[in-house]
């Protein structure tokens, strides 16, 4: 018979001579933890705990109408938090087994979805207004609506001022507030509601104007859109986004030499202070527009109607070959002026009538310049014959009364923006 199976005792016998140790060693402690699979409800805690930390960022730190490129960059920086202490504690610990791992990732994912409400519930607010909603005051509503404003929760701060304006209906600047929310929710019949609202009371903002004709723009109502843009701008003419759009407009409206003047304006402005012209390209779309015939211009051929622009009127001329110039309107100069370069470059016909007639610059210098008669020049979409200009070297580009006797000018101010109309009169 054989004898019983006998039980080893750590430490107290021998196997084969060789004394057996109670103690494994380490890396055999290690192997056997990694060894050790980790069960399914680890794998669904890990994963269920990133997909929530995702599915937070979606619904309440996306900003609204985002697309789906910033959406997916959304969704991956949800991983850098739960990566990055991933990665730190596996430098610390390359022997870290799996089940560990997704410790390390259950656990920073509970912390940052922790974090996540505490800030949404304080900071942004929400906490106030399920709980204490009925006790807060019109100050609380607008500095909540603030902090819902930089975290780009739009919806949080339409609520927020919907609320204010429930406590304080008659308050101007929580209605123009609202409209911009609501311009920027796409409920832009709401928005204009709200925006005539604040107008009516006496509120005015160069950004207010703009998002109201913003809206206008959307709803199809392009002539009112035109001069709230105007408006805008001349409160602050520095908003290129509005001075762009407004040119659009204004080229959808059959108008491209307005067009192209607001924002040669613009461009004039930078190239004098040495800088490059902003709106280049915009300028080539529409003269390729203007290239491809006089019938998209119909209604600027009785009238051209250009804006006043840091205190200029610059109309757009083209000299021949040449690119639409930017002339200052200058009704006290007696003729037009133009420098040799600008002449050269447009390949005009033209004859001197006297090759070292004497002018004054603005600035009070004289210099000898060449008085010429250029064949064709086009004023906007008008074209005159047999124009009388003097050229030289540094010569402003001006158009003086000899050109202008040519038509008849009016002024206007609309909207806060003057402007000036020239008519041809029927002989040129």
């Amino acid at each position: 018979m054989t004898e019983p199976l006998r039980r080893i005792e750590p430490g107290l016998g021998t196997l084969d001579g060789i004394p057996i140790n109670a103690e494994e060693p380490s890396f055999m402690n290690v192997a056997r933890e990694r060894e050790q699979r980790p069960g399914a409800l680890l794998w669904m805690l890990a994963v269920g705990s990133v997909i929530a930390v995702m599915a937070w960022n979606l619904a309440f730190n996306l900003p609204e109408n985002a697309g789906v490129g910033y959406a997916f960059g959304a969704v991956i920086g949800s991983l850098f938090l739960p990566g990055l202490v991933l990665g730190t504690a596996l430098v610390f610990d390359s022997q870290r087994g799996m089940r560990s791992c997704l410790k390390v990732v259950s656990i920073t994912c509970a912390a940052v979805l922790l974090m996540l409400c505490a800030h949404l519930l304080t900071v942004r607010g929400y906490g106030q207004r399920w709980f204490n909603h009925e006790q807060l005051t019109a100050a609380d509503f607008e500095r909540l609506a603030m902090e819902c404003a930089r975290a780009r929760d739009l919806r949080c701060e339409e609520s927020n001022w919907r609320d204010y304006l429930r406590l304080r209906p008659d308050d101007a600047r929580g209605a123009a507030w609202l409209g911009r929310t609501l311009n920027r929710r796409g409920k832009d019949a709401e928005a204009i509601i709200e925006f005539q609202r604040a107008i009516a009371a006496g509120s005015g903002g160069y950004d207010m104007f703009a998002f109201y004709g913003d809206s206008l723009q959307k709803l199809g109502r392009n002539d009112e859109a035109i001069k709230w843009f105007y408006r805008s701008l001349s409160v602050d003419a520095r908003q290129v986004d509005v001075r762009g759009k407004l040119a659009e407009l204004l080229v959808a409206a059959r108008r491209p030499y307005e067009a192209i003047s607001l924002l040669q304006a613009y461009d004039e402005s930078l190239e004098s202070h040495g800088r490059p012209a902003y709106f280049s390209a915009q300028r080539m779309s529409i003269e390729s527009i203007l290239g491809r015939g006089a019938g998209s211009v119909a209604p600027e051929l009785a009238s051209l109607r250009v804006p006043m622009m840091n205190g200029h009127y610059f109309v757009p001329v083209t000299i021949a070959e040449a690119r639409p110039w930017p002339f200052v309107l200058d009704t006290g100069a007696s003729v037009t002026t133009l420098s040799e370069r600008l002449l050269q470059d447009s390949k005009a016909l033209y004859r001197v009538v006297d090759p070292d007639a004497q002018m004054r610059t603005a600035d009070g210098r004289k210099v000898t310049a060449r008085a010429i008669v250029i064949d064709t020049l086009r004023v906007g979409p008008f074209e005159l014959t047999n124009v009388p200009a003097v050229v030289c070297a540094d010569c402003v580009p001006l158009l003086g009364q000899a050109t202008l006797s040519r038509f008849d000018l009016r002024s206007e101010r609309v909207q806060g923006t003057d402007f000036i109309w020239l008519t041809a009169r029927a002989s040129r």
